[in-house]
């Protein structure tokens, strides 16, 4: 049996790991992003931040940007999971280059479609290919909502 005093050391120590981690993962944009060689569609939402789609591995990605001192730039993804609803949930986080915070999600989970060299299909539970359409929508509607988040102060 682990004592007290061990497993508040190992807490602490899994505590930095984790901050340093979520760090560095959140330095990935000083990289450009998303990345150019797997874009398929960067645009400027109608609530006014940024969006874009890219070809992941296996499904799409989608991505908004909020900017510089909106109240979620700077946090990394899975600290505001519960604040911004998507499909499948957040999987990813990070500062932009320019300024500001990517977020993004995936369509490749367990009841999707996931689509291999663009043309060989696997489905595990019958599961939905979405449409680009319908991940620019869902995109939009996610900016919008972020658009709208509750402001600082």
């Amino acid at each position: 049996m682990v004592s007290n005093k061990k497993f508040k050391k190992i807490g602490r120590k899994l505590a930095r790991w984790n901050k340093e981690t979520q760090d560095q993962y959140m330095d990935e944009g000083g990289k450009e992003w998303p990345p150019v060689d797997r874009l398929v569609k960067r645009w400027k939402s109608a609530s006014g931040l940024e969006c874009a789609i890219a070809r992941g591995y296996v499904a799409y990605c989608a991505y908004v940007k909020v900017p510089k001192g909106h109240p979620l730039d700077g946090k990394y993804y899975t600290h505001v999971e519960g604040d911004i609803q998507v499909h499948g949930g957040l999987t990813f986080g990070c500062k932009a280059k320019e300024g500001g915070t990517w977020f993004g999600w995936d369509y490749g989970h367990a009841f999707d479609m996931w689509v291999f060299n663009n043309s060989d299909i696997f489905s595990q539970h019958n599961g939905r290919l979405w449409t680009l359409e319908e991940i620019i929508d869902e995109t939009e509607l996610t900016a919008k909502n972020l658009a709208k988040y509750p402001k600082k102060g």
